[in-house]
């Protein structure tokens, strides 16, 4: 019994381990001294053991250096021994303290202080280890509501979150603060919370009307204060005394003492650091009358006590101490956690013993001791550093972005020189890092803390500094690590527990890389693709990287195929899509280009529409197939003449982020984008303006929208996991969220009469809704067995085609919900985009494999061998409108267009894009391709000639995702990751209006209402928005 209850805990423990919890535990800070504070931590402790009925979250607010954190710590010190400590989280800009992080850590913590919990939660992760890495919403729904509901509720549990306003992040802090004042008021009552903060106003406004929420403010100037400083100042001189062998132990006077409480002001910091000043001095009675002189510039203030602090100090008036010591200051307010002296010399390049040297003379204003982490004394200490009025006035202020440029460089060296292969000597290539029993000490023996450091912040400190060309030193130094170093960079991630934060963290060189090296921009594009597939894996095993990895991430540098592709793109195919004929498909790649193809020879129609900077997400043909919308990476949409590949006017361009959805209006008139930027734009494709605000409910990324055939409705599904019906003419909601999905929703669909909707996710299920009333028609298409990348109904509404990352298309049909013929095989990797021609008779799929596949519809056959010419992923494919051609967006920067009687490419690829394309569309008439990238331009095609035309839309300022023509293809609308929609005129090429904002996240998809009156747009941050 014994062994088997060890062996529980055991697996118990390495479950908690999934959440990978950072240090944010604030045990040892010291509590308030004896004597003071007694009155307000009194109000504290008796509100919080029999809060208001209404009230479970005590804020505590006050203003910097008041005394807060150390009255959090006494609050934690009271209940920890009264065992109802749940957690004590406190928040440091040294710190990783995002929401996820946060959650993680209470979720760990309140499992040490509660074994029921502990049970409910690794039964939990166990069920779904996934869920570490899951929405924000979800995680706190399964991590904390959840198994609190689940225990009972005998006894009370305080959890402690200090300094609130320290989140190091303004994202993380606003959603953090948003989950705290809109979701904590369900948990149960008995866990109750203590939240302190500056009273900052993105704290007081949403704290301030939440009933839940009551407000408790520490005032700095009653009598109370002073006398508790003056206590806290006769303890702190009675360690002066004996330090410094003063004998008089009436020193200072009393009356020097008052005047002394006087200047701090009700700050306890002022009077901490004017303690420390004074033990410091070689004279402690000269510096302490110097403090309180009559010429002073000390008294009530912070930054004059710390000027004097420092002046007083360090060797300012040596050049080695002033060419050197700033950038041990940068890099103890800006590292994100504190380092070590040793650690500082190694990323700073200083010879051993250096930083120590400077640490060691501002003792008065730096916690440090030799080789223990270093931390300011306190923030205030960093706000005055990096206060832009001071910088150049004395030379121990610090400029952060310079600060930053000194991590960053550090830290790409440190990989340089310490990453290697098999870094901790692993004896088996077939072990789970868990069942390493000595992991944690070969850790210790082989990873320095400045490679962990270096591991985790690089890109952190990287996103902090402006590079304005490709000689800059630090392209240089990310040269010089990546791409030889990557999968041992992976390697220490993954002993260390990190690999979740890789994916994400590499959107910032691939950013910065834009425009200045292609080719390595590229890889680590590349490298996100291979964490798609690889990451959970890796995660759990160190040896797995090599040994099934490899082979896969070196086809994605080199651009090879896996089998012989339908080439012509260099790169990942993001989208494809028949033009309405069905003899073209265009194909949006992350090369930046677009690629037209011929259906019938499956050759590329033309050379490339290039234009795009970026990868082009996406790509849809105009309803009349004579044009193509693409939206891209690089933030712009492209409208391209179909026929001759030539881009039609300028990029449209107003999106910040981007875009990943670009669709066009049924009167192609209009175009509508969607973008990272969290915003939808609609385009008038004959001005090239904007159109027209937002439609907000859903609670995460929105991944994809549709018009319904009438163009009355609109369709969005979301990360939220739910789908929603908007009415595209008043631009609410109709009816509440589609539920029953468990995980990302990335594909809807309205069937061809538009009484249902169908909708793919990550949860591996298709449901078919009824439109009007909402209910599920068909539980759910389970044969699915993987991911759901895209979906779509057939033009009689009676079948629907999905794509998935299990390499097949699935037929399904409508009314038992069920596959109408095995799975479709052909394509070697995930299939990323489906479309069915006009005629409904074939579908086309485009795939990680670079390919286009054509299938009959009717049997399940492969019509023809793959499609090949694409050098990278497929990510769009689209039917021409009279689908007689095919149009594919890859990756490799390019669209194809496909002719479908021949089945080869129609002409050269369409070349422009300079990154991946994410979205390809015909026009109405099918004489032009639109194509969208992440070079955040949209480029027009001719779709007859492949020749782009006009010049690439820009405007958009990060990757475009989504492309749309309007119904009368006079307009294209785009969304892009810089979260704003744009709409482009046709004609001119100019965008139509301002960019259409309103989304916080990256827009993921927008289409016009068949009238063309109205634009959709769905997007990350979980809303769909209609635009006039």
């Amino acid at each position: 019994m014994q062994t088997l209850l060890h062996a529980d805990s055991l697996k118990q423990s390495e479950l908690l381990k999934t959440l990978s919890p950072v240090d944010l535990d604030a045990s040892q800070r010291s509590p308030c001294l004896e004597q003071t504070r007694e009155d307000i931590l009194e109000k504290i402790i008796s509100w919080l053991t029999v809060p208001p009925t209404n009230s479970n979250i005590l804020w505590f607010s006050g203003v910097a250096g008041s005394g807060k954190s150390t009255i959090a710590a006494s609050i934690a010190k009271h209940f920890r021994e009264l065992d109802s400590l749940g957690a004590f989280v406190f928040f440091s800009r040294n710190k990783e303290n995002s929401p996820r992080a946060v959650l993680h850590g209470i979720a760990n913590s309140l499992a040490m202080l509660n074994l029921e919990f502990k049970a409910t939660l690794c039964h939990t992760l166990e069920q779904n280890f996934s869920i570490v890495n899951a929405d924000i919403n979800t995680q706190f729904q399964k991590l904390l509501l959840d198994p609190l509901n689940a225990i009972l509720a005998n006894c009370n549990i305080i959890v402690i979150l200090d300094a609130l306003d320290e989140c190091s992040d303004d994202e993380w802090r606003r959603t953090l603060v948003s989950l705290i004042a809109n979701d904590f008021s369900r948990l149960p009552r008995n866990i109750r919370f203590f939240i302190t903060s500056r009273r900052n106003r993105d704290i007081s406004a949403p704290f301030g009307s939440k009933s839940h929420i009551t407000e408790l403010s520490l005032d700095i100037s009653d009598d109370q204060t002073k006398a508790d400083i003056l206590l806290y100042l006769d303890h702190r001189f009675k360690g002066i005394r004996a330090e410094q062998n003063i004998q008089n132990d009436r020193w200072p006077e009393s009356h020097t003492m008052e005047s002394l409480a006087k200047y701090a002001g009700g700050l306890f910091i002022w009077a901490a650091t004017a303690c420390s000043l004074i033990r410091d001095a070689y004279d402690p009675d000269d510096m302490l009358m110097n403090l309180l002189a009559k010429d002073s510039d000390v008294a009530n203030n912070l930054d004059g006590l710390y000027t004097v602090a420092l002046g007083t100090s360090g060797k300012w008036n040596d050049g080695h101490f002033v060419r050197k010591a700033p950038a041990v200051l940068a890099v103890v307010i800006l590292a994100r956690v504190p380092l070590t002296d040793k650690s500082m010399d190694l990323l700073l390049g200083y010879q051993d013993g250096e930083s120590a040297k400077i640490l060691s003379q501002l003792g008065c204003v730096i916690q440090w001791a030799p080789n223990q982490p270093t931390r300011s004394l306190h923030a205030s200490f960093a706000d005055y550093l990096t206060d832009p009025k001071h910088i150049g006035t004395q030379p121990w202020f610090v400029d952060s972005a310079l600060g930053h440029r000194y991590l960053a460089l550090g830290c790409l060296e440190v990989l340089r020189k310490q990453l290697k292969f098999n870094i901790c000597g692993l004896e088996s290539s077939y072990v789970l890092n868990s069942e390493l029993e000595d992991l944690n000490t070969r850790i210790q023996q082989f990873i320095s803390p400045e490679l962990s450091y270096a591991s985790q912040f690089w890109t952190t400190h990287l996103d902090n500094v402006e590079v304005a060309e490709d000689t800059d030193p630090l392209l240089v130094a990310v040269n010089n690590c990546f791409p030889g170093h990557f999968l041992y960079w992976l390697e220490v991630l993954s002993l260390l527990g990190h690999v979740n934060i890789a994916h994400a963290n590499l959107d910032i060189p691939v950013r910065m890389l834009h425009g200045k090296n292609v080719n390595l921009g590229s890889f680590f594009l590349s490298a996100q693709d291979f964490l798609d597939r690889f990451g959970p894996v890796i995660a759990q095993s160190v040896p797995h990287i090599y040994l099934s990895a490899t082979v896969c991430i070196w086809v994605a540098i080199t651009g090879e195929a896996v089998s012989p592709p339908l080439k012509g793109h260099s790169d990942t195919i993001n989208s494809v899509v028949f033009s309405p004929d069905g003899k073209h498909i265009a194909s949006g790649s992350y090369d930046c280009t677009v690629h037209i193809w011929d259906v019938m020879t499956h050759k590329s129609v033309g050379g490339p529409l290039c234009g795009h900077t970026s990868s082009v997400q996406s790509v849809t043909f105009s309803p009349d197939g004579r044009h193509i919308v693409s939206g891209s990476g690089d933030k712009t949409v492209r409208i391209w003449d179909a026929a001759t590949g030539e881009a039609v006017g300028t990029p449209l361009k107003g999106h910040t982020g981007g875009i990943y959805s670009v669709v066009f209006s049924p009167d192609m008139k209009h175009i509508v984008s969607g973008s990272l930027d969290r915003t939808i734009r609609i385009w008038d494709i004959a001005s090239g303006q904007t159109v027209a605000a937002p439609l907000e409910g859903h609670t995460n990324w929105v991944r994809s929208v549709a018009f319904s055939p009438d163009g009355m409705y609109i369709i969005s599904g979301s990360d939220d996991h739910t789908v929603r019906i908007w009415d595209a003419i008043t631009h609410e909601a109709v009816g509440t969220p589609l539920k029953g999905h468990t995980k990302w929703v990335r594909s809807v669909a309205f069937s061809p009469n538009g009484k249902y909707v169908v909708s793919g996710s990550d949860d591996r299920t298709i449901r078919i809704w009824d439109a009007m009333s909402g209910e599920v028609v068909v539980t759910s298409l389970k044969e699915q067995s993987i991911r759901v990348n895209s979906v779509v109904f057939s033009p009689d509404g009676k079948q629907i085609a999905s794509g998935s990352d299990d390499d097949t298309v699935c037929i399904w049909d409508v009314v038992t919900g069920k596959t109408v013929c095995a799975p479709l095989k052909g394509h070697t990797s995930s299939v990323l985009s489906v479309v069915f021609s006009p005629d409904g008779k074939y579908i086309a799929s485009g795939s990680k494999d670079k390919t286009v596949c054509i299938w009959d519809a009717i049997t399940g056959e492969a019509v023809d061998p793959p499609l090949k010419g694409h050098s990278g992923t497929i990510h769009s494919v689209v039917f021409s409108p009279d689908g007689k051609h095919i149009a594919s967006g890859s990756s490799d920067g390019t669209v194809h267009v496909w002719d479908m009687t021949t089945h080869k490419s129609v002409g050269a690829p369409l070349k422009g894009h300079t990154s991946s394309i994410q979205s390809v569309i015909f026009s109405p008439d099918g004489r032009h391709i639109a194509s969208g990238s992440r070079d955040k331009t949209v480029r027009i095609w001719d779709a007859a000639t492949g020749e782009a035309a006009g010049t690439p839309l820009r405007g958009h300022t990060s990757s475009i995702r989504c492309v749309a023509f309007s119904p009368d293809g006079k307009h294209i609308v785009s969304g892009s990751t810089d979260r704003t929609i744009r709409i482009w005129d046709m004609a001119s090429g100019q965008a139509v209006g301002a960019p259409l904002q309103g989304h916080t996240e990256w827009v993921r998809s927008v289409a016009f209402s068949p009238d063309g009156m109205y634009i959709t747009s769905g997007s990350e941050d979980h809303t769909v928005r209609i635009w006039d």
